[in-house]
């Protein structure tokens, strides 16, 4: 697994990563990802085979382990436990996702693929939702209680002063999954800043990516429908090799008895209104004249209004990887807008690749500039010149489909401000 920086910030953000886990495997920590090459703007690590629990009508029932699996699961929980332990200690939590992120080596052994909440934090909470995750990921939800109970350190201090643990989705979600604006599957490192709490740091305006909440569990594809499976994931291939950030892959909504597709600035102007009304409302009163005061005009302004765009190329960065990372299920931040065709499209083909390894595939941006923005508006258009490199395919029977890689193609994109972040409203090739 690649990862690369594109700023200055982001390369040191990659490089204190990267000497962490020289760090961790000096050690002998046995689950920290091994580091396999130092490059220029990033690094190789490694990524074992992502492991996945089935829950279709056809898996097996939940039953006793027996001795053997029993002996595995021991030796897993013994190097997740030292790595978090390990982690902790240097002043860092993992902060994966629940259920997600673990991998296993040829040997057998278990390694972390997903470093994507990775970040410097020491409180009580985040490291409680480290014990938590390894407690997801072994299939013991109960351990980490277990071990609160019976540890003879597990006690929170009563001075620490510490609220009701909330779940993530109760979490503020603007910022990215991501720490500082890396990504994973070749992680574009933002000009992050770190801030308080267990929520990952958010990029600057107007790079940041906003979080959404993953889509609960659904079953789009049918057991057994190969037919259907095949037709997806034909369809994740076109939108990652073909039209990466758009064209055929994503539809474009037509207007009403017209072959034009919808304008972007009608959803964001739309925001933009709402902005205003809601940004205006507290101050009003019975009596009051039609006309806003200017203090109140000028912040709905700013609200509606989007930053400019001092860095397209790295913009188009950022939105290419992270999108990557979503369809093939690496990370739960969408960059597509709320209830549009391109996030309905997205959804179905990361449904599709829900139990499909894929390895490779990166996004290579070789151009962008943009061609329009209305700043007022919150509006943006972006030409983007892309392609994606070779990459591999294991379908849940094992099967392997090698993809070579595509050719540079052209794809304008219209981007809305939503306040905190810059999302994909509709993407048409040239």
């Amino acid at each position: 697994m690649r990862v690369r920086a594109h700023t200055e910030r982001g390369r040191a953000a990659v490089g204190a990563e990267m000497q962490l886990l020289v760090a961790l495997e000096v050690d002998a920590v046995a689950a920290a990802p091994e580091v396999l090459e130092i490059e220029d703007d990033g690094y190789v690590r490694e990524a074992g085979v992502l492991v996945t629990r089935r829950k279709g009508r056809r898996s097996a029932p939940s039953t006793t382990p027996g001795a053997g699996e029993r002996k595995v699961l021991a030796r897993a929980r013994e190097d997740l436990d030292t790595l978090i332990t390990a982690v902790h200690d240097r002043g860092w939590v993992l902060g994966a996702s629940p259920g997600e992120g673990l991998a296993m080596r040829s040997d057998g052994s278990v390694t972390v693929q997903d470093l994507g909440g990775l970040r410097k934090e020491s409180s009580a909470m985040a490291q409680v939702d480290d014990r938590l995750w390894v407690d997801s990921v072994l299939h013991d939800q109960d351990r980490t209680l277990r071990r609160r109970i019976d540890g003879p350190a597990a006690a929170t201090p009563a001075s620490s002063g510490m609220p009701a643990r909330f779940s993530p989705n109760d979490l503020d979600r603007a910022g990215i999954l991501d720490r500082a604006g890396l990504d994973e599957q070749t992680a574009d490192a933002g000009d992050g800043t770190q801030v308080p709490g267990p929520s990952p740091a958010p990029l600057p305006e107007p790079r940041a990516l906003r979080q959404r909440d993953r889509p609960g569990a659904r079953s789009l594809v049918p057991s057994g429908a190969r037919a259907r499976r095949d037709s997806l994931a034909t369809l994740g291939t076109v939108v990652l090799v073909g039209v990466l950030l758009g064209g055929v892959g994503w539809s474009i909504m037509p207007r009403e008895g017209s072959s034009e597709p919808q304008p972007a600035t009608a959803t964001a102007s739309a925001a933009g209104a709402q902005a205003t009304a809601s940004s205006s409302a507290p101050h009003s009163h019975p009596g009051d004249t039609a006309e806003s005061p200017p203090g109140d005009a000028g912040a709905a302004s700013a609200l509606r209004a989007g930053p400019e765009i001092a860095d397209p190329l790295a913009l188009a960065w950022e939105l290419a990887e992270a999108r990557h990372a979503y369809v093939i299920g690496t990370s739960d931040t969408a960059i597509t807008a709320e209830g549009s065709s391109a996030r309905i499209q997205d959804d179905a083909v990361r449904e599709a690749y829900s139990d499909i390894v894929v390895t490779g595939g990166e996004p290579e941006v070789h151009s962008a500039h943009i061609l329009s923005a209305a700043a007022t508006e919150g509006t943006a258009r972006l030409s983007v010149e892309t392609s994606t490199s070779a990459h591999t395919t294991v379908g849940p029977d094992g099967t392997a489909r090698q993809v070579p890689a595509s050719g540079p193609v052209t794809v304008n994109l219209e981007l809305r401000w939503d306040g905190t972040a810059w999302s994909v409203e509709a993407a048409r090739p040239v």
